[in-house]
């Protein structure tokens, strides 16, 4: 079981991905630290670019990746929510398949990836059926 805090306000002043840069915490939402499995889908890339989410709320999330993505480029996004299967966990139960707005880029200065925050823009949850081998 999974013991989800939400973080707002003071307590997020150390950690990017909830506060703009130097400023007050402007989010609507309160974001929860859940890591996911979350993959990317840039225009015209079929090939997902695999990550986690750092944190989540209703309105967006946040995650590292090491492919660069583009400020206010359109993603289309699958968010695996665990389900209780053992095995692999894109057998889960359901996916979040998404559309969502890149909004904030945080670079890494010791590292050649960056922090994503994208809000999301419309979403459906559909089960994730496994093909029969």
């Amino acid at each position: 079981m999974l013991n989800a805090m939400p973080y707002v306000g003071a307590e997020s002043r150390a950690d990017p991905a909830t506060q703009a840069e130097g400023g007050p915490n402007r989010r609507r939402h309160p974001r929860v630290r859940l890591s996911y499995l979350l993959r990317l889908f840039r225009p015209g890339d079929s090939a997902g670019i695999e990550t986690k989410t750092e944190d989540l709320s209703c309105d967006g999330f946040y995650c590292i990746s090491d492919h660069p993505v583009q400020l206010r480029e359109k993603i289309e996004c699958e968010l695996l929510i665990p389900g209780e299967q053992v095995g692999d966990p894109w057998d889960s139960d359901l996916v979040l398949r998404c559309r969502a707005e890149v909004v904030r880029l945080v670079p890494d200065p010791l590292a050649s990836r960056f922090g994503v925050a994208c809000r999301l823009e419309g979403y459906t949850v559909n089960p994730h059926n496994r093909q029969p081998d």
